[in-house]
């Protein structure tokens, strides 16, 4: 039995695990993409199954989507940064002094900006620095002065460990839902 899992980084390091134990005689195959990724490679046949936070659009009527849970993002920083953020919950004005990682990637031979779904946009933040992943964003923010804006689960054992903590923001809640979606031309079973 073979099956490619897509998803985020972050989705497919802490369930490809999980999954590949469902089973026991599974070979799983996983396969990281940003969601513009899941999204242009939906119809190619790259993967049998994609973990998407918000889901896909425009999927071929083969494909069914099943929504399992939802994703909660937060802004996130190292203690001290946060400590310098004044009492929480801190102030939007307060966030956009600081720094942030931000999401890119590099599908060509240039770099394009992607959405981390922060409410404060892209050009109204200081972009301090710039990664393909929501891995490297949180390590570089637990060891520097920036600020990240991802997925809470993504960062669990950098908090968990205290060398990262959520930052609340005054009227900031962000959750989307977590879907997976199957294709069934490749996943006959429920």
């Amino acid at each position: 039995l073979e099956l490619t899992v897509a998803g985020p980084s972050y989705l497919v390091t802490h369930l490809m695990a999980v999954i590949a134990t469902s089973h026991p005689r599974l070979f799983l195959r996983g396969v990281e993409l940003a969601p513009a990724y899941l999204r242009a490679y939906v119809t190619e046949n790259v993967f049998d199954v994609a973990l998407c936070v918000g889901g896909l659009e425009g999927l071929p009527s083969t494909w069914t989507t099943d929504e399992v849970g939802n994703v909660r993002a937060a802004l996130l920083a190292s203690p001290a940064v946060a400590a310098k953020l004044g009492p929480l919950p801190t102030t939007v004005a307060r966030v956009r002094q600081r720094p942030f990682v931000v999401p890119t990637m590099a599908p060509s031979d240039r770099f394009v900006p992607l959405d981390d779904a922060c409410p404060l946009r892209r050009d109204e933040r200081i972009v301090g620095h710039e990664t393909q992943t929501i891995g490297a964003a949180l390590e570089f923010a637990a060891q520097s002065d920036h600020l990240v804006f991802g997925p809470v689960w993504a960062a669990r054992r950098l908090i968990q460990s205290g060398v990262l903590v959520e930052v609340p923001v005054e009227g900031w809640s962000v959750s989307e839902p977590l879907c997976l979606v199957c294709n069934g031309n490749h996943v006959l079973a429920s």
